[in-house]
């Protein structure tokens, strides 16, 4: 059964998603929290690709263009928030297109059972290289029980050797 408010997510993005891509961004996540006079509107935008981080200057014009959209359609009966943001500095890597960005970042990743802190080193259709302590592993998305972005104090990115104190 479809609640209220998943009903309403799917209205909102196919009403924001253009104006998105129009700005040049990525809608990467839009949740809809709350009921009526309560609600929260979570929009997580990211760039399309590469491994560039998302400004506040461009993160603040895509907040002020949604609300004006969502202001002159009003999708949303009652009051609610809008906070636009990126998924933040650690966050999950459920998706390919998520895994091709973190190119370059700590991860945190569980595959058959066991968990594994280094760098993604690279990222394709079929799965990612992690490199750890100057070992690079291939793992395949089908061998992936979860993985997130992680901030490893320590970690020397070109190599995903720990640092000796």
């Amino acid at each position: 059964m479809t609640t209220e408010n998943e009903l309403l997510t799917a209205k909102v993005g196919e009403l924001i998603e253009p104006k998105v891509r129009e700005l040049g961004l990525y809608l990467e996540k839009l949740l809809i929290k709350g009921s009526k006079n309560t609600r929260i509107v979570e929009v997580y935008l990211d760039l399309p690709d590469g491994t560039d981080s998302l400004g506040s200057e461009r993160l603040e014009e895509a907040s002020r263009e949604i609300s004006a959209l969502l202001d002159a359609q009003d999708p949303i009966e009652g009051a609610y928030n809008l906070e636009v943001s990126t998924l933040g500095a650690e966050h999950e890597l459920d998706n390919p297109r998520l895994f091709a960005r973190a190119v370059g970042k700590d991860a945190e990743v569980k595959a058959k059972g066991e968990i594994r802190q280094g760098v993604i080193k690279d990222a394709g259709g079929e799965g990612f290289t992690l490199e750890i302590d100057g070992k690079q592993e291939t793992i395949g998305f089908g061998e992936l029980e979860s993985a997130r972005t992680v901030i490893l104090f320590g970690t020397n990115k070109k190599t995903g050797k720990s640092k000796k104190k």
